[in-house]
């Protein structure tokens, strides 16, 4: 799925995961870098999810290395964990635009944030 950059007040990783929070409303302020995301989502009281703790839709999923984050979609039967996400892409045909796509996360290739508990 493509849509165009102008479509997007954020664009990238963390200003797509911003947004959906924002709709959801799981989430009350900005910010735009995924360690900045990070560090705002752990004042508001997310926790890290166990190891091995299967993760669930909403949760934030953030690579180790800080410089991605997705939201969990959904674990299928295999316990393949599927994430959503976006980036910054230049389309041939397309031009600049953000783009949203869905896939399984590689064991290990980062973290799951969890919302606090009501």
């Amino acid at each position: 799925f493509h849509a165009k950059g102008e479509n997007f007040k954020y664009r990238g990783c963390a200003g797509f995961v911003i947004r959906a929070m924002k709709k959801a409303p799981a989430m009350t302020r900005h910010r735009s870098s995924v360690p900045q995301l990070e560090m705002q989502l752990e004042h508001d009281g997310w926790n890290r999810r166990e190891q091995g703790a299967a993760p669930k839709p909403g949760d934030v999923w953030i690579s180790n290395k800080r410089g991605h984050v997705e939201l969990v979609d959904h674990v299928d039967k295999q316990g393949k964990v599927w994430t959503i996400g976006s980036n910054n892409r230049r389309d041939p045909v397309e031009g600049p635009g953000q783009w949203i796509s869905s896939h399984p996360k590689a064991a290990g290739s980062g973290f799951f944030l969890s919302p606090p508990q009501k």
